[in-house]
């Protein structure tokens, strides 16, 4: 048993993991009790993690009347985990080796594929600001819009995907695709917005032709009410497309950046898909939670704030997820589609 806060970080945790808390349970004896008699929760969950033969080891954490109870089928620890031998090649610029973590589930990304896809990210080099800038009020609260790409307001396109970058004062921003012809065929996941301080990238995906709207919203007190303050013209001369998805996003996300993956529904392969996620924020670690698997991602000693690596999905759904004092909280929402 383990009382170390960041137990749950740094060991491999096996296939089955789950967590149970108790609050305000103050001895050993309680704790168990409590969890035991599950008491106004119908699946008995908790219950079942105390009881279930599945799960072989647990480790414990306990701050002021919150007791945190991590279950898994097995436990690898950090010194223990299979790193490779560093080669030349591994041997990153600073001169600081680059170790490379490989198991047959995850495999490490390496700096020169990770450049890469941090690159090609709209928000990697954005332009200044510049053409249309918005003022508006929301409850007394001054807000101003930058219109980064595109520079105006009205937007002819024949392009099916587009990213709009904003500029923003304050808040968090959301986004919502709005067809002036009711018949054409919008999905609840229409749009993906990511924001890097004060700087948002709105990505989109038109169906068919016609005029749409792209309605801004913004949230200004963090209580995730959303008053919109802005709204694009787009005009769309581009093929007919069946409407892509993005994720499921979650308040999580103000936290975090995900470079890839950025769809909604990712094919099944036998492939290992990379991740890559920045921590705009505090967190003790990024996991990717497929089928029953959690699988950490690792975080690079040159670039502390990225976390990343190569990771063999299950068909499913598919979740990023930040780990803030021993608990998950959800990121990205994502589907893996059936072999």
């Amino acid at each position: 048993v383990s009382t170390q806060s960041t137990w749950a970080f740094s060991e491999e945790l096996g296939s089955a993991v789950a967590q149970s808390l108790s609050f305000n349970q103050l001895t050993a004896q309680s704790i168990v009790l409590h969890l035991l008699a599950d008491d106004n929760y119908p699946s008995r969950g908790n219950r079942y993690n105390l009881l279930s033969s599945e799960y072989q080891h647990i480790g414990i954490h306990f701050h002021t009347s919150t007791c945190n109870i991590i279950f898994a089928s097995n436990y690898t620890p950090y010194e223990k985990l299979p790193f490779q031998v560093p080669t030349p090649s591994a041997v990153h610029s600073s001169g600081q080796p680059q170790l490379e973590l490989k198991t047959t589930q995850f495999d490490t990304l390496h700096y020169a594929e990770l450049r890469q896809i941090i690159e090609q990210d709209p928000l990697s080099s954005p332009p200044d600001p510049s053409g249309v800038v918005v003022s508006t009020d929301v409850d007394g609260v001054p807000v101003q819009l930058y219109l980064i790409q595109p520079p105006e307001d009205v937007v002819n396109t024949d392009q099916n995907n587009m990213t709009f970058l904003l500029g923003f004062s304050s808040g968090h921003l959301t986004a919502t695709l709005i067809p002036s012809d009711p018949s054409v065929n919008i999905i609840e996941r229409g749009c993906l917005v990511q924001s890097r301080g004060n700087l948002s990238c709105i990505q989109t995906h038109l169906p068919e032709p016609g005029e749409y709207k792209l309605a801004i919203s913004a949230d200004l007190t963090g209580e995730g009410i959303y008053t919109q303050i802005f709204e694009y013209t787009i005009i769309a001369n581009c093929p007919i497309q069946p409407p892509a998805v993005f994720p499921n996003t979650f308040l999580q996300s103000h936290t975090c950046f995900v470079y890839t993956p950025t769809e909604g529904i990712l094919p099944y392969t036998n492939e290992l898909t990379p991740f890559v996620v920045e921590v705009l924020g505090k967190t003790g670690g990024i996991a990717v939670l497929t089928g029953k698997d959690l699988i950490y991602l690792e975080q690079k000693p040159q670039m502390p704030n990225i976390w990343c690596g190569k990771v063999r999905l299950q068909p499913g759904n598919c979740k990023i997820s930040t780990n803030i004092n021993l608990t998950h909280y959800e990121v990205f929402d994502l589907l893996v589609e059936e072999p």
